[in-house]
């Protein structure tokens, strides 16, 4: 772990945003606590995982990202840390995510090593909108909230969700456990999945 003082370039969540990875520059500080920002100091080498689709994956996580930031300066946890926390407090063993993630996967592999918690299988691709942009908050997708205003309900939600890993062959209204016995993770198409048929 090492602090950080002024702000440094730093890759985000999203490995497509145009930033490149930390560069290390205060990676010789010793934290002096939460009025500075916390990182974690990545183990040298690549980071292997086995991508449920794509099969196995080998980055090198201080390439693509630098040593990520676990705690802002703002008193926020960061994403990378609170994602890998948040999975495995809740016992979560398979993600499906988009492509534009793929980059800060390693990283993620990096720091479940580091908690002692085990690795997700990873299942690209993740869902998009039809012009092919990521579907998430950060690109104007709409909420849960957004979609029951404009008459979306739950099981037509869950029903989409059903239909992005290949559990159902179109998006219907369903509930969630009906979508178990479906569930074979792998299935399904390698290509990212439009967002279609809710608004």
């Amino acid at each position: 772990m090492h602090a950080e003082g002024p702000p440094a370039a730093g890759l985000g969540a999203h490995g497509d945003e145009g930033c490149g990875p930390y560069p290390g520059r205060c990676r010789q500080h010793s934290w002096e606590g939460f009025e500075r920002a916390l990182r974690f100091r990545l183990p040298r080498g690549s980071a292997n995982w086995v991508d449920l689709v794509l099969g196995p994956q080998l980055d090198d996580p201080e390439v693509l990202t630098g040593d990520p930031l676990l705690f802002r300066r703002d008193g926020c946890f960061a994403y990378h840390l609170a994602v890998v926390v948040d999975d495995g407090a809740q016992g979560v063993t398979e993600v499906v995510r988009g492509s534009d993630l793929r980059s800060v996967t390693a990283t993620q592999v990096r720091l479940q090593e580091a908690l002692g918690l085990p690795p997700s299988g990873l299942r690209p691709p993740g869902p998009v909108t039809s012009d092919g942009a990521r579907l998430g908050k950060r690109a104007g997708a709409l909420g849960l909230e957004a979609l029951k205003a404009r008459g979306v309900g739950l099981p037509e939600i869950v029903g989409w969700l059903g239909w992005v890993p290949g559990c159902l062959e179109a998006p219907m209204a369903c509930a969630a456990p009906d979508l178990v016995p479906e569930l074979q993770l792998g299935q399904g198409a390698p290509g990212e999945l439009p967002f279609l048929g809710m608004v």
